[in-house]
């Protein structure tokens, strides 16, 4: 059976898994799926996604779930990965994979952040907001 739908379905199914490296914690892999708003991948020289910031944004402000991924590489070419989580009580978390940076610090971490402050146009139109507040988490 080589229909069209089972073709894109194993694509899709095989991308799907490519997005998170072997080791994931499963509280990471198995985390509630919210609604999209993108993925940014961020380097020295810029990539920040102020489309998908906005959306992140606005989620938080009018009591919405979303999720960004931000994935950060940096000059000497390690990647760390960011999931923003904002949930519809306002509760904002983070996880961030560090564990393909060489100079961070080598695990996944949780954090939980008080508030997203937005930032004015005129002072960076692409970072959009700051997280506020957060500190670590218990990891589950």
């Amino acid at each position: 059976m080589n229909s069209p739908i089972a073709s894109l379905l194993a694509v899709t199914a095989l991308l799907a898994g490519c997005a998170l490296v072997p080791g994931t914690p499963e509280w990471v892999t198995d985390r509630r799926p919210l609604p999209a708003c993108g993925v940014e991948l961020v380097t020295d020289e810029g990539g920040m996604d102020g489309d998908a910031r906005r959306c992140l944004l606005a989620a938080w402000e009018e009591g919405e779930e979303a999720e960004l991924i931000s994935r950060f590489t940096t000059a000497d070419g390690d990647t760390t990965t960011r999931y923003l989580r904002v949930h519809a009580n306002g509760f904002i978390e983070i996880f961030v994979d560090s564990t393909l940076d060489a100079l961070g610090s080598g695990r996944w971490e949780r954090l939980a952040c008080d508030s997203l402050e937005p930032v004015a146009d005129d002072e960076d139109p692409e970072l959009v907001f700051t997280e506020q507040g957060c500190e670590a988490l218990t990891l589950p």
